[in-house]
C-alpha cells in the first residue's frame, strides 16, 4: 500500500476511534470535563502532515460530530475548521517546541475552540457552566501528551 493511502487509513481509523471515545463517555469526570479528543487527534495529524490533513478533514469530521452529538449542523464544523486553520498557520513554530511548550501551544489552539463553542451554545439558548469549560480545557492539556505519544507510535509503526 502506498504511503498516502496508509496515512489516510491511519488518520481515519484514529479519528473513528476518537469518535468512539466521545460516544461511550470513557472519562471519570465526564459531567465536569469533556475534552475534545477528536479535535486533538486532528490537531496531531495536522501538525504531523499539514498537506494531507487540513480543513477538509476538519469540516467533515465536524459535521460528523454534530450528527453524533445531536448539535445543530455546523457547530463543530466551524469550531474544528477554525482550530485546524490556526494549527496550519502556526505548525512550523509548534513542531519545533519541546513537549511542555507544545502543551502550552495546544492550550492556545484550544481556547478559540472553547470560546466559539461556548458562544454558539449560548446562542442556541442552552445553559453552560464556565467551570465545565475550564475543566475540559485542563483535561485536554493533561491528555495531550498521551494522545501525542499514542498517535506518534501509530505514525512511526504504520505510516513509514
Amino acid at each position: 500500500m502506498e504511503v498516502s493511502k496508509r496515512l489516510h487509513f491511519i488518520v481515519i481509523t484514529s479519528i473513528f476511534f476518537g469518535l468512539i471515545l466521545n460516544i461511550i463517555e470513557i472519562f471519570l469526570f465526564n459531567q465536569f470535563a469533556k475534552p475534545p479528543i477528536v479535535l486533538m487527534i486532528l490537531i496531531y495529524w495536522t501538525l504531523a502532515y499539514p498537506n494531507f490533513v487540513s480543513l477538509g478533514y476538519a469540516f467533515i469530521v465536524g459535521i460528523i460530530m454534530d450528527i453524533v452529538q445531536f448539535m445543530p449542523l455546523g457547530h463543530s464544523a466551524l469550531s474544528f475548521s477554525l482550530t485546524i486553520f490556526l494549527t496550519i498557520q502556526f505548525h512550523p513554530q509548534i513542531r519545533l517546541h519541546s513537549y511542555i511548550n507544545k502543551m502550552i501551544s495546544i492550550l492556545f489552539l484550544l481556547v478559540p475552540y472553547f470560546i466559539i463553542s461556548t458562544w454558539l451554545i449560548n446562542f442556541y439558548g442552552m445553559s453552560l457552566n464556565i467551570n465545565n469549560i475550564v475543566f475540559s480545557l485542563i483535561a485536554s492539556i493533561v491528555l495531550w501528551p498521551i494522545i501525542f505519544v499514542c498517535l506518534r507510535f501509530l505514525r512511526i509503526k504504520y505510516v513509514y
